[in-house]
């Protein structure tokens, strides 16, 4: 029998997993310790991953005792009824833990969802019974299954719907009168929240009651700031007297005095844990790339402070399927553009997932370039903000080029949704920076930070700057920031330009934009923080001006798009379905288009052709769209020449298979066209 000294020591301060494994071992086979043990640890600290992987199947592997341990998790029960049932569907389901493919079904921990391979088996034995164990509720649950030569692991103790000293009344029955070694693994900081918020209305109302007697609580006073501090005090007081009426004698204290001989704290080694994390995803496609950079995953779980395995490990998950869709779209890659995801994407999953987010400044941002912006932005005045901050945190984590801001990562993170589209588009503008050998000048001023520079480095990036600005080879997308950061350097009296010619210069290589059609890339962002200049009016004039700008580009793009989609109609209509399909369903596809050069096209392809020419014109038109509206004139035209053609045809007695082809285009044409009509008809 043990000593109430014995009974009541508890293992504080850091242990390490080795001592915390020796620990439980030791309890599990001393004969004389009846009573229950308690690992406590914080939230996501890799608790449960140390009883699956380390403690369990040491226990179970002890010589000359075979152990089984029974794992049941507390999440959401309600009732002690509830308890029982999964006791026993653990029982009846760990027979079966080692089988296989089994294995992942019967091993799930979510909630009420029980291994349902469980209940099947004792709903099949229930009734062999003359009962029916899953549907009744008059079942003696402890009866139908036994505890010898089991270790019982209770998780998720903060986690039930039940009271916490009603939990632990229940188990102690296992270990008082059953002797059932018994261990319960909980954040006991949590615990004693969920215990002192129990019943709180009604701790409140007895507080106040007593306080009202006593004569304890404020008079009316008439000033609004003097009533203000009273209502403080006064809900101080109350707390006060509820900590002091109903701690001291507080049932969960008195129950865990009674049932938990040893409370261990749960530390984990970081290190280990992590390692081990990758090592079980070793089937996974990234494995070895994410092995080469464990280093980067500990420094970043350390600097993040968060101490939460679980997101680590979703991290992984996100990045194996970033990795598997890059091997599969680029099989040959810069590896540093991999390396920038992998760093975003684990960055992101730490920062969003702990709820370290206070102006969620990090979820407003929508692109690199926007990202890239703020920072400059901040830089420039001197401002601290969320970005600096996080640039802070991680500093000697990321690439070469900072770190990269992936609107796809964020939104798989956010939304558990890989979005093919952005993928494609910021990859391919990764790839197209990287194979660019030579940093341009202004990239050097605007992106990077001119402050930097030393100053023969800063003269050469600013003859560059205009030269690129001027000429128009400056991309469409630097140029906001490009006029804000060029105002900064004009008020320090680093260039030699007023207001007016610096107007002048980032007016004039818009111009050139449009007269060049680059449209390789017209993204544009007109983030922008600080205090208002005197310059406001100028600012706006040339948002106005990169707005006007970028719709001209858009114009040339759909025109670009639109021939190359001719071009592939004339030599290849398999390739312009793939095309249309893939890359521009959303699009008017003859808005700038000549009908007679696309009719031309038609008439002279097979029977085949013509016939998915159809098909895609009614897939693509059938639900006509805002964007697609402007082909509405054009399939007139398309309708026209057709019908002509067919007429000319029949006049010469030149009906064919071709013909019939043709006339179904007519037709798809006249569907869409009352559909539209349709459509548009306003209802009575």
């Amino acid at each position: 029998m043990n000593t109430l000294c014995e009974r009541k020591r508890i293992v504080t301060g850091q242990s390490d997993s080795k001592f915390l494994l020796e620990s439980v071992l030791e309890y599990v086979k001393n004969e004389r310790a009846n009573y229950g043990l308690m690992i406590n640890g914080e939230w996501g600290s890799g608790k449960t991953y140390f009883w699956d992987n380390v403690l369990s199947p040491k226990i179970e592997s002890i010589n000359g005792k075979p152990l089984k341990t029974v794992y049941v998790s507390l999440y959401g029960v309600s009732t002690t009824e509830e308890i029982s049932k999964r006791i026993c569907y653990e029982v009846y389901a760990s027979a079966l833990k080692k089988k296989g493919h089994l294995k992942k079904l019967i091993d799930s921990k979510v909630g009420n969802a029980l291994p349902e391979l469980s209940k099947v088996i004792l709903n099949f034995g229930g009734k062999q019974m003359g009962i029916d164990p899953i549907g009744s509720s008059s079942i003696d649950w402890d009866k139908l299954y036994s505890l010898k030569n089991k270790v019982l692991c209770f998780d998720d103790l903060e986690r039930a719907n039940l009271e916490v000293s009603e939990i632990l009344g229940y188990i102690n029955n296992f270990v008082e009168h059953d002797g059932v070694k018994t261990i319960i693994i909980c954040n006991e900081k949590e615990v004693n929240s969920k215990v002192y918020s129990e019943n709180n209305e009604l701790k409140k109302l007895t507080a106040t009651y007593l306080l009202n007697i006593e004569g304890k609580l404020g008079e009316k006073e008439d000033t609004k700031s003097r009533q203000s501090e009273l209502k403080q005090s006064t809900n101080q007081i109350i707390d006060d007297t509820i900590q002091m009426l109903f701690s001291k004698s507080n049932d969960y204290k008195h129950i865990k005095e009674k049932l938990i001989g040893k409370t261990l704290l749960y530390s984990s080694n970081e290190n280990d844990i992590i390692n081990n994390i990758i090592s079980i995803n070793e089937h996974y496609k990234s494995y070895d790339y994410i092995l080469t950079g464990s280093d980067i995953i500990i420094e970043i779980f350390q600097k993040s402070k968060t101490k939460n395995f679980r997101i680590l490990i979703q991290a992984i998950d996100d990045f194996e399927r970033i990795f598997q869709k890059l091997k599969s779209d680029y099989p040959v890659i810069d590896q540093g553009i991999v390396k920038s995801i992998f760093i975003f994407t684990l960055i992101l999953s730490f920062e969003i997932k702990s709820g370290k987010l206070p102006n969620k400044e990090l979820l407003e941002i929508n692109s690199d370039l926007d990202f890239q912006q703020r920072i400059i932005m901040d830089k420039m005045d001197k401002k601290s903000s969320y970005i600096t901050s996080l640039l802070s945190t991680y500093r000697g984590v990321h690439t070469e080029s900072g770190i990269v801001f992936f609107q796809f990562v964020k939104e798989l993170v956010v939304d558990g949704i890989l979005n093919t589209e952005f993928f494609k588009v910021e990859i391919d503008k990764q790839v197209k920076d990287k194979e660019r050998k030579e940093v341009p000048g202004y990239v050097k001023i605007i992106k990077q930070g001119y402050w930097e520079l030393t100053n023969d480095d800063f003269n050469v990036a600013v003859a560059d700057s205009y030269e690129a600005i001027k000429s128009g080879k400056m991309s469409i997308r630097f140029y906001f920031s490009g006029f804000i950061v060029f105002l900064k350097l004009m008020e320090l009296e680093l260039i030699n330009e007023d207001i007016t010619s610096l107007k002048e210069l980032f007016i004039n290589g818009l111009e050139k934009i449009v007269e060049k059609a680059n449209i390789e890339d017209i993204e544009t962002s007109f983030t922008r923080f600080g205090k208002p200049t005197n310059y406001e009016d100028d600012i706006n004039e040339i948002k106005q001006k990169i707005i006007e700008t970028r719709k001209k580009l858009e114009v040339k793009e759909d025109e670009h798009i639109a021939n190359e989609l001719l071009e592939s109609l004339k030599n290849n209509i398999q390739e312009y379905y793939f095309a249309v399909d893939r890359k521009h369903w959303n699009k008017p596809l003859f808005e700038h288009l000549d009908m007679n050069d696309v009719a031309r096209i038609i008439l002279i392809k097979s029977n085949k052709d013509i016939n998915l020419f159809a098909n895609i014109l009614f897939e693509h038109y059938k639900e006509m769209s805002e964007a697609l509206k402007p082909d509405l004139p054009k399939l007139d035209e398309l309708q026209a020449i057709l019908i002509n053609h067919v007429s000319e045809e029949l006049a010469q007695n030149r009906n064919s298979l071709t013909v019939a082809n043709l006339k179904e285009i007519v037709e798809v044409i006249s569907i869409i066209k009352t559909a539209n009509a349709d459509s548009e008809t306003p209802n009575p």
